[in-house]
């Protein structure tokens, strides 16, 4: 899955922005995107994920950064795409909408919180469904 041509020129834009130091680095991870030309979206113990040129949602592996890999399970590029979107309010338009055969996260039960965090670390741990409150139905 690819982002359409059109919407990645804000991508591309978004990137360029942080790579010259135009915005704000939300995530710290600047030199990274300079290093992979991949646009810092939801950041990891062991790597980030994010969106490159291609307008392909990829990984990234900290120890690994010339070998970034396409995101296939459609779970996880939601996640980030809904996190892209909550990071950069231009990217709003990735956010996933709910497809009718969608099913409540079995996790958060709906809430896209994960349940029993302490209320001060709660932005900061993520729902497997990642924050949406649902999961794609497996097929």
């Amino acid at each position: 899955m690819r982002i359409p041509s059109d919407s990645l020129q804000i991508v591309l834009r978004l990137y360029d922005n942080l790579v010259s130091g135009v915005c704000e680095d939300l995530l710290g991870l600047r030199q990274f995107a300079s290093k992979t030309g991949v646009l810092p979206l939801a950041p990891d113990m062991s790597g980030f994920l994010g969106i490159n040129r291609q307008g392909e949602v990829v990984a990234v592996a900290y120890d690994n950064l010339d070998a970034p890999h396409l995101v296939e399970e459609e779970r996880v590029r939601n996640m980030v795409l809904f996190r892209g979107s909550k990071l950069y309010s231009e990217l709003g338009f990735l956010a996933p909408t709910e497809p009718d055969d969608a099913r409540q996260c079995p996790h958060c039960l709906g809430t896209g919180m994960v349940p029993n965090v302490p209320a001060e670390i709660a932005d900061k741990i993520v729902c497997y469904c990642g924050g949406l409150g649902w999961v794609p139905n497996e097929k």
